[in-house]
């Protein structure tokens, strides 16, 4: 696995700084390794800077998934850090580890090398740590101050730092590159086949001038972040192009940070194992192993036992002279008390009961033979069924690592925050989702030449049609369809309920004079047009700026994915829960080993565009109960 070398962290450093100045708005942690720090305002609309303490760090502006209950390391750092300002950020020397500066003498310590550390530092001694470790060096406890791990990495302000490192170092060219710079794999080899000089070799065999000017070019060239894919999975990155990293595609990337990345998400973060899926994988190999056995002795025992009954009268004689107390030739061992006697045949010592006869004996081979074979059948079904469920719970684990796997951030179109839907010819329609949605609706959003929906009853959401001209036919059927499921009708099981509709301008908040609206209702003036409508509702993907959103509409609704529901007996919490599983399953999220490589594709393009979870979908069904139609 390719982590962070020192070099990659200064570069990364040059991006970090952009946080200097702004505010630690949140912390967060998941497992042991896993850190988040939420930054306010952040940086190119990257919002957080996620650490991993195997190796990784970078800003992400994705959204990433979080305990409810945060670890104690992100209770105690919240506690001292949230709504400080980051005074600056820095690499010491070229070692693996980040520090963040605050005020008032608070410094927040990132070791991303061996099992990685995570340590607050106030006044010069360690406030709060993660792993507490104690070596010859140095003792990383509470109230102690905190040092530096010893190491021959130097600051380098110029080339000729570089090059007085080189002079004073013993050693081969690759140690000198990673002890002093912080230069590791890829960057090793690129370095090594432009000199032309083979890694191990020592130093007083290179050019220290050539070498110095290589290694001071690589640490302070403009970065030019690239990334390296094979079969579309991102498999190595590098602050600059690399010559030596060949047979992949080549990619450029804006930043480091998006580098590392999207080398994360490829690779450490689908690095999970549950405990449970080696155990049985392991125990797979063993009875294999042992089915294996089995049929090895199995067939030795035949062969024996049809060594025996081929020789069958030269043995007769054998056990007859050790029955009378002779010595035979070809006997190689007796046993008198347990009446055994192994016996020379063609080469092979065979093993038998002189009491018995010779077909007695190539009997209990034969015997032994077959209760083997069947202990041998019996592993297949114990095999199977481990198969079975190893492949269930690695089918789980990677559900899990799924849901734990960070979304792309998505800007929210204004209308998301009510229930929506476009028409069959494009027409935006939307829902109240209470009284204040519906309140909101009517005073924000709904314009003279809208069209304004409710079903005729009390107990009923909002529904606009938004009209940019005449409304067509359909669409006046689907908006009124929506106003009769967003309603009391719904609720109380009817399959059929009467919606009104009129024109904006027909809609006030308030009565004339001398009338009484009651709160949350409307005066409605004029003439209302009447449809009756059937209740029926279809969950499904509607696109929106290139990207899938989970909504639902009446039937006449182009949907992705659609299922359709009418009033019944299943709870909305039930239902909700068998229509993200469905949902899934249609668009090729959760995949398996058969998945094909479009499948693969559009599961993505969902990732990357959508979370469907039981919240989303029971926001936008109304209350009551369900049964499904298709």
């Amino acid at each position: 696995m390719r982590r962070l070398t020192g070099l990659d962290l200064r570069h990364l450093v040059r991006e970090l700084v952009g946080l200097q100045g702004n505010i630690v708005k949140k912390i967060y942690s998941s497992g042991d390794k896993l850190l988040g720090i939420s930054i306010y305002p952040g940086v190119t609309g990257k919002r957080d800077l996620i650490i991993d303490l195997r190796g990784y760090s970078f800003l992400s502006d994705r959204k990433w998934s979080w305990p409810q209950v945060p670890p104690a390391i992100a209770m105690g750092l919240r506690k001292h850090l949230v709504g400080r300002r980051i005074a600056s950020i820095r690499q010491p020397r070229m070692e693996r580890i980040l520090e963040f500066e605050f005020g008032s003498n608070i410094k927040l310590i990132v070791e991303l090398f061996g099992g990685g550390n995570i340590i607050l530092v106030k006044d010069g001694s360690i406030k709060l740590i993660k792993e507490r470790a104690s070596f010859s060096e140095r003792v990383l406890r509470e109230g102690v101050e905190y040092t530096y791990p010893p190491s021959r990495s130097i600051d380098i302000r110029g080339p000729d730092d570089v090059l007085d490192a080189l002079k004073e170092f013993r050693g081969e060219v690759w140690r000198a590159l990673t002890n002093l710079f912080g230069i590791g794999p890829p960057y090793i080899d690129e370095v090594c086949s432009y000199l032309r000089v083979d890694p191990r070799s020592p130093l007083s065999e290179v050019n220290l001038e050539e070498l110095a000017h290589q290694v001071y070019s690589l640490i302070s060239a403009e970065s030019r972040p690239t990334i390296y894919l094979k079969g579309g999975k991102v498999v190595n990155f590098s602050v600059v192009p690399l010559s030596t990293l060949e047979g992949f595609e080549v990619k450029a990337v804006p930043t480091l940070s998006e580098a590392v990345e999207m080398y994360y998400l490829d690779n450490a973060i689908t690095q999970i194992e549950d405990r449970r899926v080696e155990s049985l994988r392991h125990e797979i190999e063993r009875q294999r192993s042992l089915k294996e056995g089995y049929l090895r002795k199995a067939e030795e025992l035949r062969r024996k036992g049809d060594l025996i009954y081929q020789n069958i009268y030269y043995l007769k004689g054998v056990l007859e002279d050790v029955r009378k107390g002779l010595a035979p030739k070809g006997v190689v061992s007796l046993n008198k008390k347990e009446h055994r006697v192994v016996v020379s045949v063609n080469g092979v010592n065979v093993e038998m009961d002189f009491l018995k006869s010779p077909q007695e004996n190539a009997a209990d081979y034969y015997n032994k033979a077959k209760k083997l074979e069947e202990k041998a059948s019996k592993i297949d079904g114990v095999v199977e069924s481990l198969s079975k469920r190893m492949e269930e719970l690695a089918r789980e684990v990677e559900e899990r690592a799924e849901a734990y796997r960070p979304k792309k951030r998505r800007k929210k179109r204004w209308f998301e925050r009510f229930r929506w839907f476009y028409t069959s010819s494009g027409k935006l329609v939307l829902i109240g989702r209470d009284q204040q949605t519906n309140s909101e609706l009517v005073s924000r959003y709904l314009e003279d030449e809208d069209l304004f929906f409710h079903v005729d009853m009390p107990g009923g959401a909002v529904v606009i049609l938004k009209s940019s001209g005449e409304p067509d036919e359909d669409s006046i059927e689907q908006a009124a369809a929506a106003a009769g499921v967003y309603s009391r009708a719904w609720r109380e099981g009817l399959s059929v309920a009467d919606v009104y509709y009129v024109t904006g301008k027909q809609v006030s908040r308030h009565a004339p004079s001398g009338l009484y609206v009651p709160k949350g209702s409307f005066y409605i003036s004029g003439r209302r047009n009447y449809v009756r409508v059937k209740l029926v509702i279809c969950v499904g993907f509607q696109e929106v700026e290139g990207e899938l959103r989970v909504t639902a509409a009446p039937p006449g609704v182009p949907l992705v994915g659609k299922i359709c529901l009418a009033p019944g007996f299943i709870s909305k919490e039930e239902i909700s829960k068998f229509l993200v599983k469905l949902l899934n399953e249609k668009l090729g999220r959760v995949m398996h080993g058969s998945a094909t490589d479009k499948s693969k594709r559009e599961t993505q393009q969902i990732n990357d565009g959508i979370i469907v979870t039981v919240d989303d979908v029971m926001r936008i069904l109304p209350s009551g109960r369900f049964k499904v139609l298709e």
